[in-house]
């Protein structure tokens, strides 16, 4: 939960009991980046333009290198599964 937490304060606009709402709703950080803009400005508390800033923060900004590191597992894990039950 550390991570999603430290990730969610590097939204500008985003306080507690916004970010509360996010998870609330959406049930995690990769719920949250799913999250269509009308959904997230439906939340108690979000106006249009916090909700808009929540959801420029995960598609506009350039991806981490935590988050590549992330996406770099997930492929070779990927890869791992369809080369394991490839012989078969």
């Amino acid at each position: 939960m550390r991570t999603v937490t430290s990730e969610l304060l590097s939204i500008p606009g985003i306080g507690p009991a916004r970010r509360r709402a996010l998870l609330t709703k959406f049930g995690s950080l990769q719920g949250i980046r799913e999250a269509k803009l009308e959904d997230i400005a439906a939340l108690p508390g979000f106006s249009e333009a916090s909700a808009k800033s929540c959801w420029k923060f995960f598609h506009l900004r350039p991806q981490t290198s935590r988050s590549r590191l992330q996406n770099e597992q997930v492929d070779s894990e990927v890869h791992v599964v369809r080369h394991d039950t490839s012989w078969r």
